[in-house]
């Protein structure tokens, strides 16, 4: 990192900075679903919504902005985080000429870490790293005054946590006792899960009413670092697509990484990833970007110093952005919304319908935002949402409660599966009623085609013939994950 002051920002950034807020919002704006993902939307947008708690640490700062937006659905709030995403490719680029950058390289740079595959793949959904890229990159370019303290915390408490691998980036800073209360300072608002978990009306994940429980649900996510594993490697660098991957590289080969610091913290973030057992790996790309920019801005200044012009380093841009936004459209995904339309559509009148995981924040949204099937009587597994447990400690599911049958999203143990749900009674609805079997797959997130192909693999048990070898078959191409591959193949061969 150059030991001279931060570059000083004039009028001529204003126009560069006003281009990133509106290429990259719209971008994100335009690539996304506008129907809940498969990841956190639907349950941000809810609890984002009427100020609930989401899953740890609990986001509290997304949800209070989410809340003053004053909008009620995914796709209002999805306008909100395309803002964000704009405002985070300027503040990238801020971060950029702060280490006295040219404009034109600064800009480059901001628009390739913005729109990298990856990237744009989280800033056109409802989630909390489009925020936190923000957050980290005002502190990159605040990083010499107290400002950048603040901001850090910030992006690490009321942002993402992980945020806090750009440490290295300031280290050295005089006044560490001051700075590092200024960095502690946001960690205030992790006080707002035991202040808001109080109130017993709210649907909330998990109940941490008391300090105890509070302590349990912070580290629900524990035990999933691991060593580093090189299939997660390769998913990673998958992630980045040929043509971006390759005109990252050669920008990287070209520039010059300008001190120790940041490529340490962009080192560190790409060994707690692959450390990190979670399926959507890539998501965190925009943290080991972000400490890249500077370095990418070189290359693309070395570029143009060697050339004479500005085209070849705009093409280099433009590839890379045009590649991302490719990697990345999705307008017409619908596949989260979907699967739990049909599966709570295959419940009978009346039923006590139960879910686990992801389709429990799938069935909140449905029946809370769009109103759903108001005549079911919602339950999940565990009793993390709804407040209505009805598994037992060793995982059963009975058949009925107060003489209403049950209808679960999974209970292979417990109930025999109809249709898409596990229950005694008959399918509500017949495999060509489904809407998910006539499908387009409109999406690469691997947790919704892992949803799909569950679906089709439930299909494929209850038919035979070539009916099913087609149902598998379908399952095959859809299963993303090595989980699913395995899954898929080992019921294929019972």
């Amino acid at each position: 990192m150059p030991s001279v002051p931060s570059a000083r920002f004039s009028r001529r950034d204003a126009a560069p900075a006003a281009a990133m807020v509106l290429l990259v919002g719209m971008a994100a704006l335009a690539s996304g679903p506008w129907t809940f993902d498969a990841v956190d939307g639907a349950e941000l947008s809810l609890a984002g919504s009427r100020l609930e708690i989401a899953h740890p640490p609990g986001y509290p700062l997304l949800l209070l902005l989410l809340r003053l937006d004053g909008a009620s659905t995914y796709a209002g709030h999805r306008v909100l985080t395309s803002v964000m995403a704009g405002l985070a490719a300027a503040a990238v680029y801020g971060a950029v000429r702060s280490f006295r950058h040219g404009p034109a390289s600064s800009a480059g740079a901001a628009l390739l870490v913005t729109l990298a595959p990856p990237v744009l793949g989280q800033l056109k959904l409802l989630e909390v790293h489009g925020l936190s890229l923000l957050l980290c990159s005002l502190a990159l370019m605040l990083r010499r005054r107290p400002a950048g303290a603040y901001m850090l915390g910030l992006a690490v408490f009321g942002g993402h946590p992980a945020s806090v691998l750009l440490l290295p980036a300031f280290l050295g800073r005089r006044g560490k006792i001051s700075w590092l209360a200024l960095a502690l300072l946001p960690a205030t608002l992790l006080l707002y899960v035991p202040l808001r978990a109080g109130d017993s009306t709210l649907l909330h994940y998990t109940s941490p009413g008391g300090f105890g429980h509070w302590l349990s649900y912070m580290g629900l996510y524990g035990g999933r670092l691991a060593g580093p594993a090189a299939g997660r490697l390769a998913q990673l660098l998958g992630a980045l697509g040929p043509v971006f991957g390759s005109a990252a590289a050669m920008l990287l080969m070209l520039g010059r990484p300008g001190g120790w610091r940041l490529p340490l913290s962009a080192g560190l973030v790409l060994l707690f990833v692959v450390s990190y057992d979670v399926r959507d790996l890539y998501a965190y790309w925009w943290l080991a970007l972000l400490p890249l920019a500077p370095w990418l801005a070189g290359g693309l200044a070395r570029i143009r110093r060697a050339s004479g012009s500005h085209l070849p380093a705009a093409a280099v841009v433009t590839a890379g952005a045009v590649a991302g936004l490719a990697g990345a459209w999705s307008p017409g995904d619908r596949a989260a919304r979907t699967v739990a339309a049909d599966m709570a559509r295959g419940a009978g009148p009346g039923g006590v319908y139960c879910t686990v995981g992801h389709q429990t924040f799938y069935a909140a949204y449905l029946l809370e935002a769009e109103d759903l099937r108001p005549d079911l009587v919602p339950a999940d597994l565990y009793g993390n949402l709804f407040g209505l447990k009805l598994a037992s400690p060793a995982g059963h599911l009975p058949d009925s409660l107060g003489g209403r049958p049950i209808y679960a999203t999974r209970g292979w143990r417990s109930l025999p599966l109809h249709g898409l749900l596990f229950t005694v009674d008959p399918p509500g609805l017949p495999w060509g009623a489904y809407d998910v079997f006539r499908l387009r797959p409109q999406t690469d997130d691997p947790l919704a085609r892992d949803q799909l192909a569950e679906c089709w693999l439930r299909r494929a048990l209850a038919e035979e013939g070539d009916d099913r070898d087609r149902a598998f078959a379908a399952a095959e191409s859809l299963a993303s994950t090595c989980e699913t591959r395995e899954r898929v193949s080992t019921l294929r061969d019972d």
